[in-house]
C-alpha cells in the first residue's frame, strides 16, 4: 500500500515515469495488484504511449470486467489512439454495467459526435446532465453539439436560391430573425442572405468549433474522475 500511495503521489505530481517505476516494484511481488496496473495504465496514457496504456487497461478488463472504471479508461485511450469505433464499444459496455452514471453518457456523447452523430450526442449530453447536474464539461458540450445540430438543420435553408423559397419557408425565415432580434424583419432582408463562400463556412464554423471545443479535450475527463472512485479501497 505504501509503495501504491507513492506511485499515486508522483502521479499526481505529473512525475509519470517516477510512477511507473514505483508501481512496477509492486507489480512484481503481485502481478495481480489492480491498483498498481491502474497507476501504471494512466500514466502510460499521459505520457502519450496510448497502446501501451491499452495494453495495461486490457489486462485490467479481463481481469475485472465488472469495474467500469476500466472500461470507460480504456475507451478513452482508444479515441486518442484515433479508434473511436472501440472506444464507442467500450463506453456502450459500460453503461451496460453502470446506466446510471452521467460519466458514462458523456463519453459516449463526444465520441458520438466525434463520429457525426450529433442527434446521439444531444441526447446522451442531456441524460449526463440529467444524471449530474454539476457536470459543467457537459453543459458547454451540449452547447457546442447543439450548435451543430443547428447548423446542419437550417443550412440548406439558409442558403439556397431565394428563387426557390416557398411561402411557408419564407415565413420561418421571418419568425427566425424575430426570435433572434426580437424585432420584425426589415423589408430590406425579406430574403435570407445569398449563399456564403467556403471561406465565410469555414470562418463561421470556426466561431462555433474552435473557441470552445479546444480547451476542452477529452482527456478532462480522466482528470474529472470522482478521487472517491480513483482511491478505493482494495
Amino acid at each position: 500500500m505504501e509503495i501504491l500511495q507513492k506511485g499515486r503521489s508522483a502521479f499526481e505530481r505529473g512525475e509519470y515515469k517516477r510512477a511507473i517505476t514505483l508501481v512496477d516494484q509492486a507489480i512484481k511481488q503481485n502481478p495481480y495488484d489492480r491498483h498498481c496496473r491502474h497507476v501504471r495504465a494512466l500514466s502510460y496514457f499521459k505520457l502519450g504511449e496510448y497502446i501501451t496504456a491499452i495494453e495495461e487497461f486490457n489486462w485490467l478488463v479481463e481481469h475485472h470486467p465488472e469495474e467500469t472504471e476500466y472500461l470507460s479508461d480504456r475507451g478513452v485511450a482508444h479515441h486518442r489512439n484515433e479508434d473511436n469505433t472501440t472506444a464507442l464499444a467500450d463506453f456502450e459496455r459500460a453503461l451496460l454495467l453502470e446506466p446510471e452514471r452521467g460519466y458514462h453518457y458523456a463519453c459516449r456523447a463526444y465520441i458520438k459526435d466525434k463520429m457525426g452523430d450529433v442527434e446521439g450526442a444531444v441526447a446522451d449530453y442531456k441524460k449526463a446532465i440529467q444524471l449530474d447536474p454539476q457536470d459543467e464539461i457537459s453543459k458547454n458540450n451540449l452547447e457546442i453539439s447543439q450548435q451543430k445540430l443547428g447548423y446542419k438543420a437550417s443550412k440548406l435553408f439558409r442558403y439556397k436560391s431565394k428563387a426557390h423559397f416557398s411561402e411557408e419557408e419564407q415565413q420561418a425565415y421571418q419568425a427566425e430573425y424575430e426570435a433572434k432580434h426580437g424585432k420584425a424583419i426589415p423589408p430590406t432582408q425579406q430574403h435570407p442572405p445569398a449563399p456564403p463562400t467556403a471561406k465565410d463556412m469555414l470562418r463561421e464554423m470556426g466561431k462555433v468549433f474552435t473557441s470552445k471545443a479546444a480547451f476542452k479535450e477529452f482527456v478532462q475527463f480522466i482528470t474529472k474522475r470522482k478521487t472517491a472512485t480513483s482511491q478505493r479501497a482494495e
